[in-house]
């Protein structure tokens, strides 16, 4: 299942052609290597004394949902799932600025301090779910990936304009 965006009505046609064709160069990619990963997993069923009834079918799916779109700014997050025995997600985030062209990161969004920005705000995040809910649990290594965020580091936009730091 693929349900693929296309940028468009943006004004600026080079930048909608290189984004459709960056996201649909690599939901292609995706679809590709999830169709080998399938018939690989088959043969494999099969040459170890396996039969068809053993064999599981891979679902992908590829979705996408838009959290800000404005005349300023698009962004949005593809994501890619798929089941199979087991289950896993990928998620690709798009930040663009629309009057320039721009991908946006981190740093653009909340300047040079962006890393302690983000782990002031994430401590603090915590520290208040941990004090609501005796049941809330954060690794020790959580801190060392909080106060290190590059600035590639994945988010989004939402419709207010907040950005939003998304761990896997």
């Amino acid at each position: 299942n693929v349900n693929i965006p296309a940028l468009e009505n943006t004004g600026n046609t080079d930048l909608e052609r290189r984004i459709n064709y960056e996201i649909l160069t690599r939901m292609n990619e995706e679809v590709e290597e999830a169709k080998q990963r399938a018939a690989d997993y088959r043969q494999a069923i099969l040459d170890t004394g396996g039969t068809e009834d053993d064999f599981w079918p891979i679902d992908i799916d590829l979705d996408y949902e838009i959290h800000c779109s404005n005349a300023e700014i698009v962004s949005f997050v593809i994501t890619k799932s798929e089941a199979a025995a087991n289950y896993y997600v990928e998620q690709y985030f798009y930040n663009i600025d629309l009057r320039t062209g721009q991908e946006l990161d981190l740093r653009h969004m909340l300047g040079d301090d962006f890393a302690a920005v983000i782990s002031r705000q994430v401590r603090a995040a915590i520290a208040k779910e941990t004090a609501e809910d005796e049941n809330a649990l954060y690794f020790d290594e959580a801190g060392e990936v909080i106060d290190n965020v590059p600035a590639d580091h994945n988010f989004y936009i939402d419709e207010d304009g907040h950005v939003v730091v998304v761990f896997d």
